[in-house]
């Protein structure tokens, strides 16, 4: 189905109107919904440039909130020790390129676009804080463990020398919010053309009710809960005893 998709917009991708840039881009889906058994989802990002160019492509998820603890023993039991906080981190940061970034991007234009997990500035929130640079890839470490945190070099596909397309795994646990895509078209080293999506991660249904109901109005969505919990104890007692 998204080989379809891409096919069928590639008129419309190499069209001059759409090519008002070097690149044009866009995603599989611009909403992703998040119900019963949701697993996470896979992300095509595709487009067209007008000649032959490295890609870049970036795909950042709405900032969240970390704290990162150190481990120290004590009595021979492992415990958390000082802490970090970071007041605003990507929820979920991925980048996929055509080569090695190294290969085709200047190191000023990786950190300036953020086309390497190494080069992603996170600095702890300074009040307080005994991070040292070293927690900064503890915590982009922590990140990759789940997935939130991906890089993907030689991941983008040139087809026929004008299209392109990758795919990225957007975990469950990912956060729920907009996310942006930013294709970046490379030309001897530098950026020469981007290209900017946005999709978003929402819950809905029930499912959405409960979740603004547990984060806007805990203690109410706490009574709700022990009521239904109650409740649900009582019938089962109540039956037990008349099978019995």
């Amino acid at each position: 189905m998204k080989r379809l998709l891409f096919l069928a917009l590639i008129p419309f991708l190499c069209s001059g109107e759409a090519m008002a840039g070097n690149v044009v881009a866009d995603v599989s889906e611009r909403k992703v919904d998040v119900t019963v058994g949701y697993n996470g989802t896979k992300l095509l990002v595709f487009g067209a440039i007008k000649k032959p160019a490295d890609i870049a492509v970036v795909v950042e998820g709405p900032p969240v909130q970390a704290k990162l603890y150190t481990k120290k023993k004590e009595l021979g039991i492992w415990v958390n020790g000082d802490s970090a906080f970071f007041g605003s981190v990507p929820g979920f940061y991925a980048v996929a390129t055509t080569r090695a970034v190294s290969e085709f991007v200047k190191p000023a234009a990786i950190r300036r676009y953020g086309l390497s997990l190494a080069g992603l500035d996170m600095p702890p929130q300074p009040e307080g804080s005994k991070a040292r640079p070293e927690n900064f890839l503890s915590l982009k470490q922590a990140q990759w463990m789940k997935g939130h945190y991906q890089e993907k070099q030689k991941k983008v596909e040139i087809i026929e020398k004008n299209l392109f397309r990758a795919s990225f795994d957007i975990p469950a646990s990912a956060p729920k919010g907009t996310y942006t895509v930013r294709v970046h078209a490379i030309e001897g080293g530098r950026v020469v053309s981007t290209d900017t999506v946005n999709f978003t991660v929402e819950t809905v249904g029930l499912e959405a009710s409960i979740y603004r109901l547990a984060y806007k109005r805990p203690f109410l969505y706490a009574f709700l809960a022990l009521v239904l919990s109650l409740g649900l104890g009582g019938v089962s007692s109540y039956v037990f005893r008349r099978l019995a």
